[in-house]
């Protein structure tokens, strides 16, 4: 492997970590009661990439976008997603995404039925890539369920 292909593999993994924490934080940042529970969003993030293995990236994503609505924190992984997938230079680059934190449209569901086979792998290699960084950081940063699980 070349310096630069190193360099360059280094900086996409420093994007992806970048930009979980900064999601992360700002999901956390949103009252524990106003609409979801943190330790609901740890959860839900350390399920998804055995469900994508199970069921499938799109059947999973498709999953968490419909939870969104009774289970904010679906909906802020599935827009940590989106707008992961769906940004500058992502797989889905072009798409448009609505800002915030919570989804409105299925702007990534629609991306992955409109696209080939070859844009889908890549989406679900991404996607599980991307939530390493986000389980990690939501492991770091959750702490109270595994406060309570002590007890």
């Amino acid at each position: 492997m070349s310096s630069s292909s190193g360099r360059s593999l280094r900086l996409v993994e420093q994007r992806r970590a970048e930009f979980a924490l900064q999601r992360l934080q700002e999901a956390l940042a949103e009252s524990e009661n106003s609409q979801y529970q943190h330790t609901q969003l740890k959860s839900y993030l350390r399920r998804l990439p055995a469900m994508i293995q199970m069921n499938g990236f799109g059947q999973a994503m498709a999953f968490y976008f419909a939870k969104r609505t009774n289970y904010a924190a679906y909906g802020v992984i599935y827009k940590l997603l989106e707008d992961w997938l769906c940004g500058d230079g992502a797989v889905y680059a072009g798409q448009a995404v609505t800002p915030g934190l919570h989804p409105a449209e299925p702007v990534l569901l629609q991306a992955l039925m409109s696209q080939d086979q070859h844009h889908y792998r890549r989406a679900t290699a991404e996607t599980q890539a991307m939530l390493a960084w986000a389980k990690k950081f939501a492991e770091a940063l959750i702490v109270k369920d595994d406060v309570e699980e002590a007890r």
